[in-house]
């Protein structure tokens, strides 16, 4: 019970900072990270779920809104497929910070578009049973998304040259 309200005490404040959390497993089980466990339990239903959000995402095309909508359903299907209380759970209180990351990324044009084919990677191996391979789309997922977000802090919406910002944290 201590290591997990130390844990808590440790993730709340960087959620509430909008900072990116990845929970991993101990170090002696491979690091995997809980959240790619989804790859290994997700039911058939859960599979479909994270499918529907994939292909609204896709459908929304430039709809800024729309795509944002099905992103958080995407990303919170997988939380819920990992079959881990705790993380599904974090999905609702992470999930502003994800709307706004999300938001900040869509400034630069065609980045909601770019991230299509990310988001198919990670779906692809959730559905293929592939943890290992669901990680590493999921880590190029996000490394891109930063990337994006440092470049439109750095240029601002549309290119426009600002002052550059502290360096986000790599995942």
């Amino acid at each position: 019970a201590k290591t997990s309200e130390f844990i808590i005490g440790q993730i709340l404040p960087e959620v509430r900072r909008g900072r990116m959390v990845i929970l991993v497993d101990s170090a002696d089980r491979e690091n995997e990270g809980d959240l790619f466990v989804a790859a290994e339990r997700a039911t058939p239903a859960q599979k479909q779920r994270i499918r529907a959000a994939y292909e609204g995402m896709a459908a929304a095309g430039d709809d800024e809104e729309d795509s944002i909508l099905h992103d958080l359903r995407f990303h919170q299907a997988i939380l819920e497929a990992t079959g881990n209380a705790f993380l599904a759970s974090m999905g609702h209180v992470i999930e502003s910070a994800l709307a706004f990351s999300f938001k900040l990324s869509a400034q630069a044009p065609g980045n909601r578009l770019l991230s299509v084919p990310l988001h198919k990677a990670v779906l692809d191996r959730i559905e293929k049973g592939d943890a290992r391979g669901a990680q590493a789309a999921m880590l190029r997922l996000l490394g891109t998304t930063r990337d994006e977000i440092e470049k439109v802090l750095v240029d601002g919406p549309g290119g426009r040259t600002t002052k550059a910002p502290r360096k986000l944290r790599r995942a």
